[in-house]
């Protein structure tokens, strides 16, 4: 839940990450508190000068897809999906497999951790559209 709250204040201040990962990510065991670090490729506002992310966290499929447009939003979406595959590598223990992206339903069903498997789906949506982080929080209440 604090990740999600965390991207949410960050993606709130116009910031899109860009480079999500599970070494990107800071959590006390005790409190729970979670930092993201590494801001060096995120991107303020409304422009983003070139493409960035960590292969296979920021490989959405908007990013296939769409390579060439560099936009905020388009940022943002990647941003939910990379804490998606973020999350699911520390529900696995493991990183992404490389067949994650084509596999990711699969994975997902996979997972035998108390995490509503919904949380995931909508993180890793291919929708972009579809990740909302209220409707993953909301899964929590």
């Amino acid at each position: 839940v604090n990740l999600v709250k965390g991207l949410k204040c960050i993606h709130k201040a116009g910031v899109a990450h860009r480079d999500i990962k599970l070494g990107n990510v800071m959590i006390d065991p005790e409190t729970l508190r979670v930092q993201y670090l590494d801001f060096g490729i995120s991107c303020v506002r409304s422009y983003c000068e070139e493409a960035g992310g960590t292969i296979p966290y920021s490989f959405a499929p908007e990013y296939v897809q769409r390579r060439d447009i560099e936009s905020l939003e388009l940022e943002m979406g990647m941003d939910k999906w990379a804490l998606g595959v973020t999350i699911y590598g520390l529900l696995s223990g493991n990183g992404p497999p490389r067949d994650f992206f084509t596999k990711v339903t699969w994975y997902v069903s996979q997972l035998r951790r108390s995490l509503p498997k919904e949380a995931l789906e909508i993180l890793l949506s291919r929708d972009p559209a579809d990740r909302d982080l209220d409707a993953v929080l909301r899964l929590f209440r």
